[in-house]
C-alpha cells in the first residue's frame, strides 16, 4: 500500500465517521405541539370546475361580488362568489400561462406564446398584446399600466387602455433558471419584482 492510498483511506473513514456522528446527535428537540381547538367550522359551499391549470399557477382574483378564474386550456370565467353561479365563460383558444390580473374594468390574463389578453367585466375582448415570451405570474395593472414579467426575464408595462409598450425593463439572464411564477407587487407608484 502506498502512503497516497494509505492517506486516502484514512481521510474517507474519517469523514465517514464523522457523518455518521452527526446522524446520531441529539441536536435542538422540537417544540411540543399545542393542543388545537378549532373555533370556526368550515363547509364547502360550492364549488365549479373551471378546468386544469396545466403546469402553471393560475390563481383567481376578486372583482366586486365576483371571482375571475382562467384555466390553461384558454377558458376564463365569472363566478358570483355568494352562490357559484357561472355569470360568464369566455372560450378564447389560447394557453393561458398567466393570471388571472384584475384592475378597474380590466380583467387580464397571458399565454405561453406572449400575448397579454384583456377583457371588461362582463367579458367583452378589449385588447390583446405580444410581448417577448411567455406570460409568467399574473399581469398586473397599476394605474394607467398593466405590468407583465415574461418568460425571458423582463417586465413590461402596458398602456391599460390599448395594450401599446410604455416601457420595458430587462435584467441579465442567470446562467440556471427555474420555472417560476413571481409576484410582482405595486407600491405607491413602484413595481416591485424580485
Amino acid at each position: 500500500m502506498t502512503q497516497k492510498t494509505a492517506w486516502l483511506g484514512a481521510t474517507v473513514a474519517l469523514l465517514a465517521g464523522l457523518v455518521a456522528a452527526g446522524c446520531g446527535s441529539g441536536g435542538p428537540k422540537p417544540a411540543a405541539l399545542v393542543d388545537f381547538k378549532p373555533t370556526l367550522r368550515v363547509a364547502e359551499v360550492w364549488h365549479v370546475q373551471v378546468g386544469a391549470s396545466g403546469p402553471y399557477v393560475l390563481a383567481p382574483a376578486f372583482v366586486d361580488d365576483s371571482v375571475v378564474a382562467a384555466s390553461a386550456g384558454g377558458d376564463l370565467w365569472k363566478i358570483r362568489a355568494a352562490n357559484g353561479k357561472v355569470l360568464w365563460r369566455v372560450r378564447t383558444g389560447a394557453r393561458f400561462s398567466g393570471g388571472v390580473g384584475v384592475g378597474e374594468n380590466l380583467i387580464l390574463a397571458g399565454t405561453a406564446k406572449g400575448v397579454v389578453l384583456a377583457f371588461d367585466l362582463e367579458g367583452k375582448p378589449l385588447w390583446n398584446a405580444k410581448v417577448s415570451s411567455k406570460v409568467v405570474g399574473v399581469p398586473l395593472p397599476a394605474g394607467d399600466v398593466v405590468v407583465v414579467r415574461t418568460g425571458d426575464n423582463r417586465v413590461v408595462a402596458l398602456d391599460a387602455r390599448d395594450g401599446s409598450r410604455r416601457w420595458l425593463y430587462q435584467a441579465n439572464q442567470p446562467p440556471l433558471t427555474l420555472r417560476a411564477s413571481p409576484a410582482m407587487a405595486r407600491a405607491d407608484k413602484l413595481i416591485v419584482a424580485g
